[in-house]
């Protein structure tokens, strides 16, 4: 500035002084301009610095946006440089973190997805695409499984020839969509599967219990040949007459056994069975359940049950047979009386059977699984004898037969009641697109009782045959044993007919006598066992003092003892008073010390009896004849004759105090040998009030 004033001043010294104030005004006019612009210069300095740290702002917060973008949306970023074939990784923050080449790049992705992503960089390299879409997978982690993911390739930089410098490419991971749409998918083939496979009948309704689908087993049961005219019309579930007393609002889970008499319900036009075609009446067994949210609110019902007509009307056929046998014994009919009528729905497990692994997947339910069992584990399960085929089946599902499998096996474990558990399997392949099978699904029920049933049905069905059997021994020898006394007593009675002499007179009279009372006796214990076998005989236990009756009850049965016989009475209280059947207990002794009388014909007969432990036990002790052992083993049976046409029962003494003890909670018990006597023990229990015993004198 000086400088230019110095030379100004110069200048106006060779000028005319006139011109000097000209020269100051230009100066000053300069010197305003120059102020100006640098206050110009510094304001427009002051807003380019306030724009960059605005846009700078500006720029970090769409960066932090972007970061957070791609996090949320698991996308990754990174270029490709056509140039140099190497790919740059970009962070959240849109910043270079590293630069590798197609080696190192490779390694994250499957071998032959990253062959097919280079062929598309190449098609955008060499112009022919401007964009591409990939799908590629990585690498096995160390859970055996592979991430996927789309990768869109667009071009971000060009060379001013036009030819693209640099690719971007924008990495998506949808491995946990394609996993859920994989899973959705599954799951509603399983559904489809058990619903339209089902071995049961099995209808679903809506919330408001209108009809929205039905399979086809329910479809056969009720011989419904137009499914969808039912679902049109909007059947209800109140429609259904086993049904109108369930409040469809309030419940969790309904089981019930049926009989509906469809041809009733038509003809009285109640018009809610239009599309059913069977007729007469069905029994039927179901189970009603309602499926509800997170929230407990009612979203639908699912019906599941079967018809069981042809379980009733065995168990029909079953009763007429049991009649025409005359209710063998009461053990059969009470087990079949106690037949329900409804079939119990075991519970079902769901199968999974994947040949790849060699696994066996055992579901609770289509989301719950329960068990995961190898080859080894299925095989050792089930009975040896069912290994060789578990085998054969396995093997056929490794190979991938298209066949449906169904079987029963017993396996190694046991119930409650320690019966061996059935196990009834249904398998069924499920095919890819190509046809092939990719896996097999399966049901699985116990079917322990219906084996144990069919059982238990033939034993009881054996052992109503030989009850018959015996019965009708029993009746052919009883009818006679009765018709020999009535054909002693007719025979000499047509001898008086014909004028005897008076000496035969009186034999004939004794003999008619001697027989008619032999008869009167034996329909006497027919008419008393069979009260007994009916259970019709009434106990009534009341305190009574024994001891004072024994020697009594022993002195009316020896009514007939031969002479030379001697009878002993050992009673050893003073006082006995015990609780029991006084009648039926000396009817019991009666006939024990009459038998006793009958094949003794020299020595002695003795009787005693003892109380202790809450028993009392009765001895009939003789040196009768005995009993010889081919006798023995039929010792209680009813006038039972061996092969050879001779009797080895006892005729009815002996059954009549073998029920009469049982009855009263007894025992009785015998011990003989041919020739050296007899000794007989019954046990009776009671409760004694009195006891007291005799004072033995040791002093003589």
């Amino acid at each position: 500035m000086s400088l230019l004033l110095n030379v100004m001043t110069a200048s106006a010294q060779h000028e005319d002084m006139t011109t000097l104030p000209d020269a100051t005004l230009i100066v000053v006019y300069i010197m305003v301009a120059m102020a100006v612009s640098t206050m110009l210069l510094g304001y427009y300095i002051f807003r380019i610095n306030r724009n960059t740290q605005k846009a700078t702002s500006e720029l970090q917060q769409q960066n932090r946006r972007l970061a957070i973008v791609l996090e949320l949306s698991k996308t990754r970023v990174w270029l490709f440089n056509t140039l140099t074939d190497r790919y740059t990784m970009v962070n959240g923050n849109g910043r270079a973190e590293r630069t590798i080449d197609a080696v190192e790049f490779s390694k994250d992705f499957r071998r032959e997805d990253f062959v097919l992503m280079h062929q598309e960089l190449n098609a955008i390299r060499e112009g022919r695409k401007e964009n591409a879409t990939c799908r590629v997978s990585g690498r096995r982690d160390k859970h055996n499984e592979r991430e996927t993911f789309d990768i869109d390739l667009r071009v971000l930089e060009r060379s001013a020839d036009g030819h693209p410098t640099t690719i971007i490419g924008l990495q998506h991971n949808i491995t946990k969509r394609l996993r859920k749409r994989e899973q959705v998918n599954k799951l509603l083939l399983q559904f489809s599967t058990i619903f339209n496979s089902s071995i049961i009948d099995m209808m679903y309704y809506d919330k408001d219990g209108r009809l929205m689908d039905i399979n086809s087993k329910a479809c056969q049961t009720f011989g419904i040949n137009n499914p969808k005219e039912l679902l049109n019309r909007g059947m209800n579930l109140k429609d259904v007459p086993a049904y109108q007393g369930l409040d469809i609002k309030n419940f969790d889970s309904y089981r019930m056994s049926s009989i509906t008499d469809i041809d009733k319900i038509r003809n009285q036009g109640l018009g809610r069975i239009g599309e059913i075609t069977i007729g007469g009446k069905i029994y039927y067994d179901t189970i009603v359940n309602a499926i509800r949210n997170d929230q407990g609110e009612l979203t639908g019902i699912y019906t599941s049950g079967r018809c069981i007509n042809e379980m009733v009307e065995s168990y029909q056929r079953l009763q007429e047979s049991t009649k025409m046998l005359k209710a063998g014994t009461k053990h059969i009919q009470d087990y079949i009386d106690n037949i329900n009528y409804a079939l119990q729905v075991s519970k079902v497990r769901l199968m999974n059977y994947r040949p790849e692994t060699h696994v066996l997947e055992l579901f609770t339910d289509i989301n719950n699984r329960q068990y995961e069992l190898s080859q080894m584990r299925c095989i050792g399960m089930v009975s040896p004898e069912f290994r060789r085929q578990v085998k054969g089946l396995m093997r056929r599902m490794d190979r991938r037969r298209n066949t449906r499998i169904d079987v029963m096996l017993r396996t190694v474990f046991h119930d409650s009641q320690q019966r061996d558990i059935w196990l009834l399997f249904h398998f069924i392949p499920m095919l890819q697109p190509d046809g092939t099978v990719s896996h097999y699904f399966g049901m699985c029920r116990n079917a322990t009782e219906m084996v144990a049933m069919e059982e238990q049905l033939k034993k009881e069905t054996l052992k109503a045959h030989e009850t018959e059997m015996l019965k009708d021994s029993f009746l052919k020898n009883m009818s006679y044993e009765i018709r020999t006394p009535l054909n002693a007593v007719l025979g000499f009675a047509e001898l008086l007919n014909n004028d005897p002499e008076p000496k035969d007179e009186t034999v004939f009279i004794e003999y008619i006598k001697e027989n008619t009372s032999q008869l009167l006796t034996l329909v006497n214990d027919i008419l008393f066992i069979s009260r007994l076998d009916a259970h019709m005989i009434e106990f009534k236990r009341e305190p009574t003092d024994f001891a004072m009756l024994f020697e009594s009850y022993c002195y009316m049965g020896w009514t007939k003892v031969r002479e030379g016989v001697k009878t002993v009475v050992e009673n050893p209280y003073d006082h006995l008073v015990i609780d029991i059947d006084e009648a039926h207990l000396a009817d019991v002794i009666q006939k024990l010390c009459s038998c006793a009388a009958f094949f003794t014909h020299e020595g002695y007969i003795r009787t005693k009896y003892d109380y202790r432990r809450g028993k009392l036990t009765i001895v009939v002790e003789d040196t009768g004849v005995g009993i010889d052992k081919s006798t023995m083993g039929h010792l209680f049976e009813r006038f039972v004759k061996n092969e050879n046409g001779e009797h080895c029962g006892t005729g009815l003494v002996l059954p009549i105090i073998q029920e009469l003890t049982r009855q009263m909670g007894g025992e009785v018990d015998f011990q003989s040998e041919s020739g050296k006597g007899s000794t007989a023990w019954v046990t009776i229990p009671c409760t004694a009030t009195t006891i007291e015993k005799k004072v033995v004198n040791t002093l003589g």
